[in-house]
């Protein structure tokens, strides 16, 4: 096993649970979003090597969001700044490395402008209802739609599924299934919800996948161009909510360079996966 694909798999899965975050954008700054990217969509290229990344980096991903979601939901709900400020110094600083594979042109810039405003405007949108599951087709494609969402937040750089299933009402259900899982009485009354839910999820990595992996191929520089514009959105975002709860602005900046300079080590890393 990979010790360093499974610490990075398990940080990935914590972001999944933070409202805001990307898990995405964490896959770029380590430097492995590509190369997952190529692992689901040219699976059978190279069977054993894929399977052997998507087991390391995949069970990382289930133990960050099924062992840590209580424990980062107490932390953020008592150590905010540290909480925010650690993961968005995480994705600060993978943005050089990334930035080195953008379009420089004009038409490169413009797509960078675009996202970041894009995916800013997005982050801001706060829907407050609680989806309620009933026994009729309506609502089973509600939660596949759902499913679908998370996908695209575990794909697509920038979006927070957390977000956008707090937005779709679902969010809560979705955290108390990850918080209840060795509770069978809870899978139980739950088992429509997961069951169209993980439908929706797979269908939606398969399908995005392919569609990325597409762009990545053919569109590679603008591609890259698109990902540095969501990933400083994601970091202003987090630091605008950080800024808004604390008057210590030099603690901020400080704490914030630490941690860039900190995230260096992934440059070694990468060589080893």
């Amino acid at each position: 096993m990979s010790i360093s694909l499974f610490i990075m798999g398990i940080i990935v899965g914590v972001c999944k649970v933070i409202p805001g975050l990307s898990g995405a954008v964490m896959m770029i700054s380590f430097n492995i979003y590509d190369r997952g990217i190529r692992a689901v969509s040219c699976f059978f290229d190279n069977v054993k090597d894929n399977s052997i990344f998507l087991i390391n980096f995949g069970v990382g991903v289930l133990v960050g969001i099924v062992c840590f979601s209580n424990i980062i939901n107490y932390f953020i709900s008592n150590y905010y700044l540290y909480t925010i400020s650690l993961f968005s110094g995480l994705i600060l600083g993978g943005i050089p490395s990334v930035s080195k594979d953008m379009n420089k042109g004009i038409r490169g810039y413009f797509i960078f402008i675009i996202s970041f405003i894009f995916m800013f405007v997005i982050s801001y949108i706060n829907i407050n209802n609680n989806f309620i599951i009933s026994n009729n087709i309506i609502s089973y494609l509600y939660v596949f739609l759902a499913g679908f969402v998370e996908a695209m937040g575990t794909i697509i750089p920038g979006i927070s599924s957390t977000a956008l299933l707090m937005v779709m009402g679902v969010y809560n259900i979705y955290i108390n299934i990850l918080s209840n899982l060795f509770n069978y009485g809870f899978i139980i009354s739950n088992i429509y919800f997961i069951l169209f839910f993980g439908v929706g999820l797979l269908f939606g990595i398969i399908m995005i996948t392919f569609i990325v992996n597409y762009f990545f191929n053919r569109y590679r520089k603008y591609s890259f161009s698109f990902i540095v514009g969501v990933c400083l959105s994601n970091v202003i975002y987090l630091i605008s909510n950080v800024i808004l709860g604390v008057n210590n602005l030099f603690f901020i900046i400080n704490y914030f360079s630490n941690i860039y300079w900190l995230l260096y080590w992934k440059k070694n890393i990468k060589k080893t996966i």
